[in-house]
């Protein structure tokens, strides 16, 4: 039985039979059309970024106690609050991070015993793989393979002994007066551990990404070893 996961529950605990047809969409592209005086066609100015995306499930209940199924169903969703992970059975090997939009309006059929209704989510433009997930030890010298075209802004988890310098690509960082275990997280452009905020430890004219293809990692100085989650991702 195809089925979501959202927060942590899935919609078989609930008797909710669901249908993932309308999950293949994509995300529009933040862009601005610019019309200039003087010039043929329309400039854009792009923004950089995608823009969230709507996903909806046609889901149903069955049977003798289907009411009780439907407010088990409102109950469920309608307690959740923010972005959380979903994942369906339609795309095993990625997640989304979505908030429900709220409002579950059953259509019912007491001589058939069953109701209708549309789930409805707000979600991240990413489609998070799974295999982004798992933290790699990485050798110096090491190329890693993005499997997408998407650039991924990684997790690095660093222990440092001493003054240290390590590339991501083309990025360089410097790491001075500190030692002990070090946390990059590239998404947030934050350094980090056990709550500590370590930024002042770290310079570097930005924070790396894992582009399309390959990126060498390498360092030299005091760094005894490195763990990466990539956290690939794709539209």
């Amino acid at each position: 039985m195809n089925k979501i996961i959202f927060n942590g529950y899935a919609s078989t605990d609930f008797g909710l039979v669901v249908d993932g047809s309308n999950t293949h969409n994509a995300p529009e592209r933040d862009v601005t059309p610019l019309e200039v005086p003087g010039r043929n066609g329309t400039l854009t100015l792009d923004g950089g970024r995608w823009k969230n995306c709507d996903l909806t499930y046609d889901a149903f209940v069955y049977g003798t106690n289907w009411a009780e199924k439907a407010a088990a169903v409102r109950a469920w969703l309608l307690a959740q609050t923010g972005y959380h992970r979903l994942e369906d059975t339609y795309h095993p090997d990625e997640y989304r991070l979505a908030r429900f939009n709220g409002g579950v309006q059953w259509e019912a059929d007491s001589l058939a015993r069953c109701a209708k209704t549309t789930l409805a989510f707000t979600c991240w433009p990413q489609r998070f793989l799974k295999s982004g997930e798992a933290a790699l030890t990485v050798t110096n010298g090491q190329t890693l393979t993005n499997p997408t075209l998407y650039p991924a802004k990684p997790l690095l988890r660093l222990t440092v002994t001493d003054t240290a310098k390590l590339s991501v690509g083309s990025v360089q960082l410097r790491i001075t007066g500190y030692s002990g275990t070090l946390l990059l997280d590239c998404e947030n452009q934050n350094a980090y551990a056990e709550g500590k905020n370590l930024n002042r430890y770290v310079d570097a004219p930005e924070f790396p990404v894992l582009g399309a293809g390959d990126t060498t990692m390498a360092w030299e100085g005091g760094i005894s070893a490195v763990e990466i989650t990539p956290r690939w991702w794709s539209l």
